[in-house]
């Protein structure tokens, strides 16, 4: 997390200079107006395995993308993991999904 004052109007630009959020570079890329967006490849291979998963664990029919969505702005593992399992199921195919994806 990060402890740097910005101000507002700098706040997009900051998130993605800022130490904190080094990992985010591995599977996410800005876009113009600060928007995060997944790189192809890795938001193909996400949508495979949520729709999997979703046909797999859920009872109803699972949104990929917006649990896509959902995935992409968590900030750290651990948030990753306790949303996917929240929206799919509490078990280990689905914990493995999340560590793999962040």
């Amino acid at each position: 997390m990060c402890s740097e004052s910005v101000p507002l109007a700098a706040l997009e630009q900051h998130e993605w200079s800022c130490p904190g959020r080094a990992a985010a570079s591995r599977t996410a890329t800005p876009q113009a107006g600060g928007i995060k967006a997944l790189r192809s490849d890795v938001e193909e291979w996400a949508r495979g395995q949520l729709a999997n998963l979703g046909r797999r664990f859920c009872v109803s029919t699972l949104d990929e993308s917006v649990a896509l969505a959902a995935l992409a702005v968590c900030t750290d593992k651990a948030e990753v993991r306790d949303q996917a399992v929240m929206i799919i199921a509490d078990n280990q195919p689905v914990k493995n999904f999340a560590a793999e994806f962040w």
